[in-house]
């Protein structure tokens, strides 16, 4: 691992708090867990230069103004504004110059989760690690928290792992609010009809070809509109939905497998690589695990 390359000026005030956290390995080892966490009132000379660190930074901006020089970009991070970045690669903070004073509540996250949920930030957020939020949005209350839970000094094993909830909601909610930032707009009702017409009709033959002819679209531009506002191709979506009724099946009854599999619209050879492919086990296996005959269930 890279030496960590740290250089900064604490220009805060007294008002200001400043949380380093221990956790236990098996929290370490399995959650997303705070490694410190901050409410800094900086004045002008606060600075914070660094690379090399194993952690993410999510820092929230109350008032006043910062800078954050990241990779090859420079933001101007105002009232309003949230940042995520991953500290291993460098990066460069410190109060706007014109400003004087900054405001901001912090926290370096770790753990095995961290790192899909940051991809799915910059996803979301076009690959910006500058979000806007709403004032009214919980994100404020889930930094207050995390400060009431480590703020008193010394923490439980329930303690951490409440604290890791409030960490995944933290992480949601950037996700989120990348996605409304995004621009990305209301799904059009014919994606919508799109996405209905496969849940009706799943077991049928649903090619590119079928819904395009049955839209009237061209399917080259339904199949790139699709997958712009649903995330994923219409096939994709067909095989989810297949998927989803086989478990259905699957768990409900003791029909055979190429019963289950003409229900939903596959051969049975297909139906099992396909279903190992997304569950990790065979059909028979998920319905041993999850079936009883002796159970009495009415979907």
């Amino acid at each position: 691992m890279d030496q960590v390359k740290l250089s900064y000026n604490l220009d805060i005030s007294e008002q200001s708090s400043w949380l380093n956290v221990t956790t236990p390995p098996s929290i370490r080892s399995s959650f997303a867990y705070v490694q410190e966490l901050g409410n800094f009132y900086c004045g002008p000379g606060y600075y914070t230069t660094r690379e090399n660190l194993p952690s993410y930074l999510i820092k929230l901006c109350l008032s006043g103004e910062g800078v954050l020089e990241y990779g090859d970009d420079i933001y101007q991070v105002q009232p309003g504004h949230i940042f995520w970045i991953d500290c291993q690669k460098h990066q460069n903070y410190y109060t706007a110059p014109e400003k004087n004073n900054w405001h901001s509540l912090w926290v370096h996250l770790y753990g095995p989760t961290t790192a899909a949920y940051y991809n799915a930030f910059l996803e979301q957020n076009m690959g910006s690690i500058l979000v806007g939020y709403n004032p009214q949005s919980p994100l404020i209350g889930l930094f207050n928290a995390l400060f009431g839970i480590y703020g008193g000094g010394g923490s439980s094993f329930s303690d951490d792992v409440r604290a890791s909830s409030l960490l995944t909601q933290l992480m949601a909610g950037c996700i989120e609010s990348g996605g409304q930032q995004s621009g990305k707009p209301k799904v059009p009702d014919y994606i919508t009809s799109i996405q209905g017409y496969i849940r009706e009709n799943y077991s049928e033959d649903v090619t590119l070809d079928v819904l395009a002819q049955y839209f009237s679209m061209n399917k080259y531009h339904l199949q790139k509109f699709f997958k712009r506002y649903v995330g994923m191709s219409p096939n994709e979506y067909l095989t989810r939905t297949r998927l989803d009724k086989a478990k259905q099946l699957l768990r409900t009854s003791d029909a055979p497998m190429i019963v289950v599999a003409h229900e939903i619209g596959y051969t049975p050879t297909y139906f099992d690589s396909i279903f190992k492919k997304y569950e990790g086990i065979s059909p028979k296996s998920y319905r041993q695990r999850w079936y009883s005959a002796d159970s009495q269930t009415k979907i």
